[in-house]
């Protein structure tokens, strides 16, 4: 599998960060935006952050495997925008627009010559193509655009995820805006997108489309995360806090012997909203294991932990935190 083979060349060239907080971020937003998609096999996705602050760039890869680098994180100021390049990505990723360009590039570089020939003959150059069709380019240090259409569908397919989700799509405006300004600064970038849409272009389509896929698709419920207030008290994302809740207890799931007879494994990832006195009130599914009885043994321990605080300039606030929860028979 040549996407396969280019994530592991990713993980020799690349520093994955280990910041944990950073981690459960692109995590916790990615996959609420895999969870708008129809058929979607939440196990086959997973989102990691590159250490590199020079580079302001994510990229997807065939297979459902998205990565972002801290310098495009350094530049976004909540979960929407962030919401607003995940879903960009995710967006390329089911419209096959990656798997399209190798499929181009691959014919122009190398001619009609077989992709598993080529894997065997000329690994090291195939992966080298894959890594550009993918997006995976550094030198330059900033966003690579596709194709006009595929760059297009993306932007289109993202949003809709976006307000599906329930984050503003009206956030894509200021992201874009900033990244053009970034691009600026680079003049390797801009003979580039001379063959490419310019962003005024893109942010001339985004705000033409933005009425229409509020209309039809945003959430008509207050998306409590980001809006909500309760008694005054703000919601604030996980990653703007200065103190992060810390784990007071949290039960052992209570798992039914149906699921040890069974052989169930895998991971649930419960989400939760944290109050101002460490209480957790309220709990959603933020990856599903794919078995309803550890997903109900994991929200029902969720419900009854307990936290510390999370805390900005002193005073605390409402968070919602990512709690893993990993099951496997012995």
């Amino acid at each position: 599998n040549l996407g396969d083979s280019v994530y592991l060349e990713i993980q020799k060239e690349f520093k994955f960060s280990q910041n944990e907080q950073l981690n459960k971020k692109v995590e916790e937003v990615g996959f609420k935006l895999i969870k708008e998609l129809e058929n979607a096999n939440i196990m086959e996705w997973s989102f990691k952050v590159i250490e590199n602050d020079t580079i302001i760039n994510a990229f997807a890869i065939p297979g459902g495997k998205i990565c972002v680098f801290t310098g495009l994180l350094q530049v976004l100021e909540n979960d929407d925008e962030l919401a607003v390049v995940m879903g960009h990505e995710i967006a390329h990723v089911i419209a096959r627009h990656g798997a399209e360009r190798l499929s181009h590039l691959l014919l122009v570089k190398l001619g009609e010559t077989l992709l598993e020939t080529l894997l065997k003959k000329e690994k090291e150059k195939t992966i080298e193509i894959a890594k550009i069709a993918y997006g995976i380019v550094t030198e330059i240090g900033v966003l690579l655009p596709f194709s006009r259409i595929h760059e297009e569908e993306a932007d289109y397919l993202g949003l809709i995820l976006m307000a599906k989700a329930g984050y503003k799509v009206e956030s894509a405006i200021p992201f874009w805006e900033k990244i053009e300004k970034k691009a600026i600064s680079f003049p390797k970038i801009l003979e580039f997108l001379s063959t490419h849409p310019s962003y005024e272009t893109r942010i001339k389509n985004i705000k033409n489309w933005i009425p229409q896929i509020k209309s039809k698709y945003a959430k008509r419920q207050n998306n409590e995360q980001r809006e909500a207030t309760q008694e005054g008290i703000p919601i604030v994302p996980f990653w703007k806090l200065e103190k992060i809740p810390k784990e007071v207890y949290l039960p052992k799931p209570d798992y039914p012997k149906e699921a040890f007879k069974k052989g169930y494994e895998g991971e649930v990832i419960v989400e939760a909203l944290i109050d101002v006195d460490g209480n957790v009130i309220d709990v959603r599914i933020l990856k599903s294991s794919g078995y309803f009885e550890l997903d109900r043994a994991a929200t029902e321990s969720a419900k009854k932990a307990r936290f510390t605080p999370g805390m900005i300039n002193n005073t605390p606030v409402r968070t919602w935190i990512s709690i893993p929860y990993k099951f496997r028979v012995k």
